[in-house]
């Protein structure tokens, strides 16, 4: 193994770790600081969110992580792409190929060429930019759209990207993105130990649009036909940091943290059609209780036990004994 290929591994084996570690204002800073010293990047881009049908750039400090570039690099591009009067040819070429990592070069016919476009002159080569290598990673989910683009810059005199570093990053490029997701429900999962919002959870940008969300985070939005999540995308495209709404069914509560919402959804009475013995079953989760534990206390067998648990589970659109447990916790259902 080489010394680069021992390099890659470790930083691949670091990557899970900290996905799970960090806070989500951390992860993508301490990415870029692995990847300087890895692939020698000196500057780079973040992009994440779902809303892809309006021309891009159309950039927010928000959903946009930048490193080692001043704040006005993004509005300067914006500028530039409104004087141009067109697409920016890189960026085209990153929607034409997605999920194929990218150098500048490959859109304008070398390197010399972009030097002499008003990208390089009014923008780049402002900010001491001599290079880009890019990947726009397109989603692999019907709703739970997250795209990214992730861009590495070299600043300054000196070589540019080479076809190893294209290689190394094509490798990479993916488990960036799969950790994205794992640390963004790592944040739930850590950050609200104790006032975890209970019920289905998604994660959503501030175009309303889903980035990851709960199995059943969808089927339980499908009752409302829709109007729910028209609701919570009014909620999401404001400009407050948290909101509520309630439907007939519905009870949806949304926080705002890192540019990104965190929603929970409830059903309103959850419990309100259940009979005497599944209420029995719900106080007997929450005092912790096993399925056998269950089943002695029922006086029936423990396939019977685990049979009325797993209906109940059914009947309340949960996936599992942790999802009731915060639910009832979060109703205040009496032991």
């Amino acid at each position: 193994m080489t010394v680069l290929s021992r390099r890659i591994a470790t930083f691949s084996d670091n990557l899970y770790e900290q996905a799970c570690r960090l806070p989500v204002s951390e992860f993508k800073p301490w990415v870029y600081q692995q990847l300087a010293e890895l692939l020698g990047v000196d500057a780079g881009i973040w992009f994440s969110r779902s809303d892809m049908d309006n021309p891009i750039p159309r950039y927010y400090k928000e959903d946009t992580y930048v490193y080692q570039l001043p704040d006005e690099f993004m509005e300067n591009y914006q500028k530039v792409v409104n004087r141009s009067g067109q697409t920016d040819p890189f960026h085209q070429l990153l929607l034409d190929n997605p999920n194929q990592v990218l150098l500048i070069e490959q859109a304008y016919g070398g390197r010399e060429n972009w030097y002499d476009t008003l990208y390089y002159t009014e923008h780049s080569g402002l900010f001491d930019v001599n290079d880009v290598m890019s990947v726009l990673s397109t989603p692999k989910k019907d709703r739970a759209q997250t795209i990214h683009v992730i861009s590495l810059y070299r600043l300054g005199p000196g070589p540019g990207f080479d076809q190893q570093a294209v290689e190394v990053f094509t490798f990479l490029y993916q488990q960036l993105v799969e950790t994205f997701r794992l640390n963004l429900f790592n944040r739930i999962n850590q950050d609200f130990v104790v006032n975890r919002p209970a019920g289905l959870l998604a994660v959503m940008d501030r175009f309303g649009h889903i980035l990851d969300c709960d199995q059943d985070f969808e089927k339980l939005l499908l009752l409302e036909d829709d109007i729910s999540l028209s609701a919570l995308m009014a909620i999401v495209t404001s400009d407050s940091s948290c909101g509520e709404l309630q439907t007939e069914k519905l009870l949806i509560k949304v926080e705002f943290h890192q540019g990104m919402f965190f929603v929970s959804v409830l059903p309103i009475h959850f419990f309100a059609k259940l009979d005497s013995e599944q209420s029995q079953i719900c106080r007997f989760i929450l005092q912790g209780l096993s399925d056998e534990d269950i089943s002695q206390r029922l006086g029936v067998s423990h396939r019977r036990a685990r049979y009325l648990i797993e209906n109940l589970f059914h009947q309340l659109k949960i996936a599992n004994r942790n999802n009731i447990f915060m639910l009832l916790k979060r109703f205040g259902f009496e032991r």
